[in-house]
Parts: C-alpha cells; structure tokens; sequence
C-alpha cells in the first residue's frame, strides 16, 4: 500500500485543512462567516477555546481579525479571544500586531504517517473506549491538572469529545491500569483523512510506551477505515514531535494559534477557562 506524503501530493495539507474545517464546523453550534475564515462558537461549550474560535485559512488585516475576535467572541459574553491561522506565511504576518494586542503566539506542527502503523503497536494493550468512558477519563485528566478550578468548568472541558460523533467516524482508544483510563487518544475519519488527536497519558505511566501503542494503533484503525492520509498536530516547541517523528510521521506544515486569556478563576469564581 502506498502512504501519501507531503512529497508525493502537494496538494495534501489542502486536504487536511479542509478536513479541520469541515470536522470544526459540523461539531459547534454556531458558524459566523468572516472574511478569510469563520468564527465558532458553541452554546453550551462556552470555556472550551476548540469550539469557540475564529480560523482563518487566509486572515484579513491585523487590525481586521482583532476586531473579528471582539465581534465573535466578545459580543456573545465570551472573555477569552482565540484565533487559528491554517496558512503559515499568513500565521507569520501576524505575530507582531496580536503579540502587541496581548495576544500569546504558539506554532503547531501538521505530522503526516508515511510509513507503516505495525512497528512498535502492541495492538493487545489498546482498549476501545465508550463515549461516558472517554468523558470520564478525560474529567479524571482535567481535574489532575487544573485542582483549583471549579467543577462546572471541568465539567464543560471534559464533555468536548461529546461533539466528535457528529461530525466524523470516531473511535476512543485507551490503556487501562488498575482499574483506570491511564493513556487514551481519539481517531477521527472523514472523506479519507484521518487524525489521530487529543493523546494523554497520566504522568505516572509515562516512559512506558503506551502513547507510542495508542498512536500507531490510531493510524492502523485509520487507515482500516479507509483514510488515505493519517495526521496529527505537535506543538512546535515540544518534545511529543520527536516521538512522532520516530514513529513514522514526517512534517507538513504549520498553523499558527494566538490566544488572550482573561484571569483563570479558583473554585468558586466566575471565569475559569482553559484551551487544550
């Protein structure tokens, strides 16, 4: 079987950006046209940056994605502005000016399977997991990580993956220990692509291999589902791109995510947010 790369088929990053648009789209609530791009926003996911954005393939002014975030975001009661440029040159034009805004900058890295999904999987190891078991595990993963924020918001953050069924073929992979979800990754297929996202594993298992087993076996159930093209997204500056790039995965390209985000509340307060 032959695995496209981004040297065989130049017009592959199209694909997988067309993919995130169109999974993006089908998992919120409300789509606002914009220049270059559209904002999201999801009613009943408000805290959640995934699904309340602005993505752009090819953004506007500076000056006009500013006033797109307070539009989209600010004008339905949202403190946090997000903003994703798929377009990299255009990600790049616009550091300075949201930097200068408030806004943080992170790059992310488009990795794209171009070899085998065998080496390395020990298929017997990864479990599927139902909706309220992936729900649960990833509650489990918030509440570790954010102890002082209130339930209401962990509560939001760990029903995200709840949008995924709707808008692509879905799987929920885990590694249980003890009793527990200790490492878990979604698979996502539509219209031929796939992507392998969201990988955690709780720090005490790690070093462990079972991010490596979950991934490879998320490319192998991709590809079995008819996906041609296998992704996934790293960020720039750390180190899980090195893993992917061991397990076979060659880079892409890269999009850009600027972020403001308002004072993160302890439990009880009023406007504890967070982004993964």
């Amino acid at each position: 079987m032959t695995y496209l790369s981004g040297a065989a088929d130049p017009g592959l990053l199209d694909r997988v950006h067309e993919f995130e648009r169109t999974v993006l789209c089908d998992r919120i609530t409300d789509v606002v046209p914009l220049r270059g791009g559209v904002g999201v926003r999801h009613r009943d996911l408000p805290v959640a940056y995934d699904h309340n954005h602005l993505r752009y393939d090819a953004p506007p002014t500076a000056a006009e994605v500013l006033a797109d975030a307070d539009a989209v975001l600010g004008g339905a009661g949202l403190a946090h502005r997000s903003v994703v440029v798929a377009d990299d040159p255009a990600g790049e034009r616009l550091i300075d000016a949201l930097v200068a805004a408030g806004y943080t900058h992170s790059a992310q890295l488009a990795m794209v399977a171009t070899g085998p999904a065998e080496r390395g999987a020990r298929s017997a190891d990864v479990a599927t997991l139902d909706l309220a078991t992936r729900v649960a595990a990833a509650r489990a993963d918030w509440r570790r990580e954010r102890p002082g924020w209130p339930d209401d918001t962990v509560d939001v953050l760990s029903r995200q993956a709840t949008t995924l069924p709707g808008a692509a073929a879905v799987t929920f992979l885990g590694r249980w220990s003890g009793g527990a979800v200790v490492a878990r990754a979604d698979v996502i297929v539509r219209d031929g692509v796939g992507q392998v996202e969201e990988v955690v594993t709780h720090p005490d298992h790690r070093g462990r291999g079972y991010a490596s087993a979950l991934v490879l076996a998320g490319v192998g159930l991709a590809r079995a589902a008819g996906a041609e093209v296998v992704f996934l997204r790293a960020e720039e500056g750390d180190w899980p791109q090195h893993l992917y790039r061991r397990l076979g995965f060659t880079d892409l390209g890269r999009a850009h995510t600027f972020l403001r985000e308002p004072r993160v509340a302890q439990a009880g307060g009023a406007n504890a947010v967070s982004s993964r």
